[in-house]
């Protein structure tokens, strides 16, 4: 049951008072109540215990842990949130979340859901389905007198098949849903959560599906009377998912990957079925990979054809009658600094050297120019919310028409923008700000190896051409790290891929100051639109992000103490210094891959909301996304924003209540936006990990270099390609093949020891893997110990 969050809650698991059961016993009750504690907690421990580091890559946080928050939900935050806003379609435009029907399930106080009669159970490998039902949820003690009625919420699944209801309304706790009620539902389905007055889940309806279509296995009759005997078994994030086929297999062997439609029921005993589309066969061609991950996160491959014809109908070249009353600064020399294999360059920098600091010029492409509300190209956009850039190929937010031309800063080609123009102080602190309606010209299209190298070879000299830039960029992260901005400065993944969809290569990409030139100036024009809107008074998109409770940090500093890495716990988290400093240290320790993902974890996650907060990892007090409208919808809503206070002010909201519906919109819009950058990043994690089987697959057999990043009850964790070498994968070593003696697992130490010969394992050991197994069902690259670590012996408790 879904409780406020306060800085002094009783841990997770814990109720205040009991339930009265189904027979309105109190004994009985109780009893229910302590095993329901029981569960939760037992099941919060193993999906701390047990994540695999699997379930992330390389400087990307995996879904969130349980937090709390230090303060209860303000005043701006409705009590109530109704579901996703559904934009007013142009014709032939298509709302994704209209293809899936979502039938309202009850679920009456303190009863569960009938059982359906033994005959209409399934069973099969162990595995029992009946219809979803909610586990009975504890009442809380309300903290105001505000009714609360209905709350939307994400659903996050473990590995083990259990979940978790992540609130949109941050002043809530995350509810644990048991493995039988999570059992209908995908990680990253939304649902409406409606509550009782004393705060107890009395309804839980789906609201929006992360996808209408499910690849998987066909499966057939071992063990099942039901409809057909045929079933898609679909290996998700969720470790396993079984759909039964009422319609059987179209064709389909045993064995055999299909691509089935997912139907909803509100009667029956399973609200999801399958109906098989195309028999794909024994194994998935690399060239469909893409297919297949935008099938399970729910992306739009295509823009709708009312957006594409919308979008054809723009003049390609600008004339002076389309930047009238705009400030000319087609004289002022911008460049773009891009990768080398960018097609839209969505923001142009450039720095003047003044006696007294600097001047610096951010123009971002005029995207609210060209995408209207009410439009078939603002609908398609909000659906969306962001591009997905996957290794084959990038689902843009946008029509090529805007994001690849009219809003891409190409070279020497007048474009209009929005100018962020900057002053700062010789030590980067900024003075002014000023935002205009511009046009440019860019003069350059450089990539960040150029500006690299050119930056070497000229070794610092103030007379080159962009010295001015990486003067003003050195005091900007001066400046940023002396507030308490963290850095934990992972590394990404880069992956190459052929024209068949095979993977080539994999690797860790390269960052070097000119990338980190970019961040800087992209932060510093965040910061300065934030509070040049905050000072106007409007109502505005942030980006905010949380500081870590004091429970997650203390997962953290346990991890820590068992790599021989003591923390603190400090008497307070809100000044973002104090994990700076932490990092820091960090990065002297053998196990500092699993320290910096330990401490990313115990983050929360950066979120958008239309109510100010601060944001702990860049240290900053106000903060938005302003400059990459092309592929971001809350930094075109922030566009937006900034030309209704720049043309026509506070006229706009001031009267007859328009402030708060305005908020509200911004509200709502924020949660869909952040729902959709989970699922974005979700989706390119897959994809990553299904290249790098495929890579590995080609590979068996072979020795690599590894480093031991992490271990569990399960096994050992190895990354390859560590020394820079291709490939750069992470890979399991099972408990139950290592070899040469009978290894156990210390997990308050976190090692592995040999019974006999007292070897020792642990994080930050260097070791010869060899690669024996790619399961692309399970998305896992399996290696075996070759070498253990020479210099390891002694006790290990």
């Amino acid at each position: 049951m879904p409780r406020r969050r306060s800085s002094s809650r009783p841990k997770k698991g814990s109720s205040d008072s009991g339930s009265r059961g189904p027979r309105g016993g109190r004994d009985q009750a109780q009893r229910k109540s302590k095993r329901w504690r029981s569960r939760s907690q037992k099941a919060q421990n193993r999906r701390n215990a047990e994540r695999s580091p699997l379930e992330t890559s390389a400087g990307k946080a995996g879904p969130l842990e349980p937090v709390t928050l230090r303060r209860p939900a303000t005043a701006l935050r409705p009590s109530g949130v109704p579901g996703l806003p559904r934009p007013s379609l142009a014709p032939g435009a298509k709302n994704p979340y209209d293809d899936f029907p979502s039938p309202s399930v009850e679920y009456p106080r303190g009863k569960r859901k009938p059982e359906p009669p033994p005959d209409e159970k399934r069973r099969g490998r162990g595995r029992e389905t009946r219809e979803s039902r909610v586990a009975p949820a504890r009442p809380a003690r309300p903290t105001s007198d505000a009714p609360l009625e209905t709350l939307t919420a994400t659903i996050e699944k473990n590995s083990k098949g259990f979940g978790f209801l992540v609130f949109d309304d941050r002043g809530f706790e995350d509810l644990f849903i048991p493995k039988e009620s999570a059992s209908d539902y995908f990680h990253g389905d939304r649902v409406e959560v409606t509550l009782k007055r004393n705060g107890e889940v009395t309804r839980l309806r789906p609201i929006g599906h992360q996808s209408t279509e499910v690849w998987g296995r066909v499966s057939q009759n071992h063990g099942t009377a039901y409809e057909s005997g045929v079933w898609i078994v679909a290996p998700r994030r969720d470790k396993r998912l079984e759909i039964d086929a009422p319609e059987g297999a179209a064709g389909a062997k045993a064995g055999d990957w299909v691509r089935a439609e997912m139907r909803t029921h509100t009667e029956g005993p399973h609200r999801l079925t399958a109906k098989v589309l195309e028999v794909i066969g024994p194994e998935i061609p690399a060239r469909r990979d893409v297919e297949l991950v935008a099938a399970e996160y729910g992306l739009i491959p295509e823009p709708s054809a009312a957006a594409r014809e919308e979008a054809s109908r723009f003049p390609l070249e600008l004339t002076e009658e389309h930047w009238k009353g705009r400030e000319d600064l087609r004289e002022v020399p911008l460049l773009t600094i891009d990768g080398e294999t960018a097609r839209d360059f969505d923001d142009a920098i450039h720095v003047d050297r003044r006696p007294d600091g600097f001047l610096l010029w951010v123009a971002i492409a005029d995207v609210s120019h060209y995408v209207k509300p009410g439009t078939a190209l603002d609908a398609d956009a909000f659906v969306r919310a962001t591009s997905v850039y996957l290794p084959e190929r990038a689902f843009h937010m946008l029509p090529r028409e805007l994001s690849e031309n009219l809003c891409s800063l190409r070279p020497e080609v007048p474009r209009l923008a929005m100018t962020a123009k900057m002053t700062f102080d010789r030590t980067g602190k900024r003075i002014s700000t000023e935002i205009v309606d511009s046009v440019i010209r860019s003069r350059r299209r450089a990539t960040y190896t150029e500006i690299f190298s050119e930056m070497k070879a000229h070794d610092g000299r103030s007379d080159w051409e962009f010295g001015a830039h990486f003067e003003l960029f050195r005091a900007l992260k001066r400046r940023k790290s002396e507030r308490g901005a963290i850095d934990f400065d992972l590394p990404e993944e880069e992956i190459l891929v052929g024209p068949d969809g095979e993977p080539t290569h994999t690797r860790k990409a390269e960052r070097n100051d000119a990338h980190m030139l970019i961040e800087e100036f992209m932060i510093a024009a965040n910061e300065a639109v934030t509070e040049w809107a905050m000072e106007r008074g409007a109502p505005f998109v942030y980006r905010i992000h949380e500081e870590p409770s004091p429970e997650a940090f203390e997962k953290f500093r346990a991890i820590a103490k068992a790599v021989g890495f003591p923390v603190q716990l400090p008497q307070s988290l809100r000044d973002p210094r104090v994990v700076a400093r932490i990092v820091k240290k960090i990065d002297e320790h053998p196990a500092k891959s699993l320290l910096h993902m330990s401490l990313l974890r115990a983050m929360r996650q950066a979120v958008y909301s239309a109510e100010h907060d601060i944001h702990y990892g860049l240290g900053s007090k106000a903060y938005t996304h302003f400059t990459s409208p092309i592929r971001r919808y809350p930094d075109l809503m922030v566009h937006r924003q900034l030309r209704m206070l720049m043309h026509r002010g506070r006229r706009d909201f001031e009267e007859g209540g328009a402030q708060r519906k305005m908020t509200q919109d911004l509200h709502r819009a924020a949660v869909h936006c952040s729902y959709r950058e989970r699922l974005a990043g979700w989706a390119e994690r897959a994809s990553k990990k299904i290249k790098e089987v495929r890579l590995m697959g080609r590979r068996l057999g072979e020795e690599f270099a590894g480093l031991v990043q992490s271990m569990t009850e399960r096994g050992i964790y190895v990354q390859i390609g560590h020394d820079g070498k291709d490939p750069w994968v992470e890979g399991i070593m099972p408990k139950d093949t290592l070899p040469g003696d009978r290894w156990e697992f210390n997990p308050e130490r976190l090692l592995y020891y040999g019974r006999s010969k007292r070897k020792v394992i642990k994080v930050g050991d260097g070791v010869k893997a060899r690669a024996v197994r790619a399961d692309f069902d399970r998305r896992e690259i399996e290696f075996e110990l070759v070498d253990t670590p020479q210099s390891r012996k002694g006790k290990s408790k």
